[in-house]
Order: structure tokens, then sequence, then C-alpha cells
């Protein structure tokens, strides 16, 4: 697991982990009830409802990105992001 292809997608994989970590981009999920509620929703259990339509919504859309992904490639999708920023 540490040798050859092994390693480079075991390191790739794990700096993809680290960086979702660093950015707090789970943070959001894990608070996005009390967020919401701070937001404007008066009941905690609409904020909840929210809350889950949104893990659902980002595992549907991880879904349609890695069948994206497949389709076009990730050079094509790399280099119209970086001339997009």
């Amino acid at each position: 697991m540490f040798r050859g292809k092994c390693r480079k997608a075991l390191v790739i994989s794990a700096g993809l982990v680290l960086f979702q970590q660093i950015t707090g981009q789970p943070s959001v999920l894990y608070y996005a009830a009390s967020i919401l509620q701070s937001a404007g929703f008066s009941l905690a259990a609409d904020a909840t409802r929210v809350s889950i339509l949104l893990g659902v919504f980002k595992l549907i859309m991880t879904g349609v990105a890695v069948v994206v992904v497949d389709r076009l490639g990730r050079r094509p999708l790399l280099l119209g992001g970086v001339s997009g920023i």
C-alpha cells in the first residue's frame, strides 16, 4: 500500500481529506442547524430539516461531479477552472 501507484493514490487522497478538514467544510454541515437557526429559522426542527436537505443535496451533487469528471476528464475541467480564476 505504501509503494508504487498505491502510494501516490494514498498521498493524494490523504491530502484531499486534510484540505477538507483545514478549510472547515465538514464543520459547516455539522453546525448547519445552529447556523440556520441563527440565520432566522425559528424552529430547531425546521433548521434540522434544512440541514438534512443540505447533506442529501451534497451527496447527490458529489455523484453528479463524479459522472461529469469521468465524462469530460480532469484536465479540461482543471484548465477551465484555472482560467475562471
